[in-house]
């Protein structure tokens, strides 16, 4: 059962007046005869009445009973270190004890908190230690705010949490490894921030992930082997980091996957045959790296492929044959190799020069 802040109000102004009239005692009076009842017993009425009060004094405290201490502490916390005055939409934070599940952006089932959603609301600021007592959030939504400072560790403690995403802030520093904790999560976006440092194997835990974002940031080192391990995404982007050395041959196990966007990075090496087994696969851009090699074979597998962009990169040509009969809707191979390539169609030669 749940009710809005006024309902709760009205509940708590009630139980009020109840404690202060079960406060005061009942009083014993005096009865003729004629009531039937003796000096010194309390009558009929007034038992029914104490009944009744204490029901309802009861019925007030078991049913809008407050998420605990510790988790209101933290919600107030998020709100002082993100500016919370100025946020676009700040209604009913900060009242009453026992009033959280009816803030802004804040929900709760069976007297749990489970989300917690502000993105686009104006958040300036850090992200408190404190969220991770809230160890019963599903979901945390935070993107499209201005937050900056670190992710903190204690995040790592929200393992219930299935719906994370601090997309498109300032946000800085490493991602902690403690994230991998969070083995529930079916979607995970860290896209459109300033992270650094490298990809943390733990990552790769997160087999239930279908989503899988950290595109655009300053991440380093080479993409950890174990992401192979994320058997279930169906989107993975890298894109546009600094991430150097090759692309790991496990990512040709992630059998769901339908969209790999590894572009604008300094990946090097060859294009690694196994990616021929993402036959779900929609859309491939390895563009604005360092690849070289021959483009394998195996991509001819790839029958769903809309897009495939290899352009920017250091290929040996020339472009094959099945490539080009793969009739691809977005095919860009533009400087894709360390020569313009060619292709023999009808007895002539043409060079691809664009898409």
């Amino acid at each position: 059962m749940s009710l809005g802040a006024e309902g709760r109000l009205w509940h708590y102004s009630f139980a009020d007046k109840v404690r202060g009239f079960l406060s005061r005692g009942f009083t014993y009076k005096n009865r003729t005869k004629s009531d039937g009842i003796g000096d010194g017993q309390v009558s009929f009425e007034d038992f029914s009445l104490l009944v009744v009060a204490a029901c309802c004094l009861l019925y007030a405290n078991l049913s809008y009973s407050q998420i605990p201490q510790t988790e209101r502490e933290a919600l107030i916390a998020l709100y002082y270190a993100t500016n919370g005055d100025n946020w676009t939409n700040k209604t009913g934070w900060n009242g009453i004890a026992g009033t959280e599940c009816d803030w802004y952006g804040v929900t709760c089932s069976g007297g749990d908190l489970t989300e917690l959603s502000l993105s686009s609301n104006n958040l300036v600021g850090t992200i408190p230690s404190g969220l991770g007592d809230l160890t019963t959030l599903t979901t945390l939504q935070l993107g499209s705010n201005s937050l900056s400072g670190s992710i903190p560790t204690e995040l790592g403690n929200l393992t219930a949490l299935e719906y994370l995403s601090f997309y498109n802030n300032s946000l800085t520093g490493t991602i902690p490894a403690e994230l991998g904790n969070l083995t529930n999560l079916t979607y995970f976006s860290l896209t459109s921030n300033q992270l650094s440092g490298s990809i943390p194997s733990e990552l790769g835990n997160l087999t239930s992930v279908t989503y899988f974002a950290l595109a655009i940031n300053q991440l380093t080192g080479s993409i950890p082997a174990e992401l192979g391990n994320l058997t279930s995404v169906a989107y993975l982007t890298l894109g546009t980091n600094q991430l150097s050395g090759s692309i790991p041959t496990a990512l040709g196990d992630l059998s769901s996957l339908l969209y790999l966007f590894l572009y604008s990075n300094a990946l090097t090496g060859s294009i690694p045959s196994e990616l021929g087994n993402l036959t779900s696969l929609i859309m491939l851009r390895l563009h604005g790296n360092k690849l070289s090699g021959v483009i394998p074979t195996q991509l001819s597998n790839l029958t769903d492929l809309t897009e495939l962009r290899l352009d920017n990169n250091k290929l040996i040509g020339p472009v094959p044959q099945w490539l080009s009969d793969m009739a691809i809707s977005t095919l860009n191979v533009t400087e894709a190799f360390t020569s313009a390539p060619v292709v023999a169609i009808s007895g002539g030669d043409r060079t691809i020069e664009d898409s």
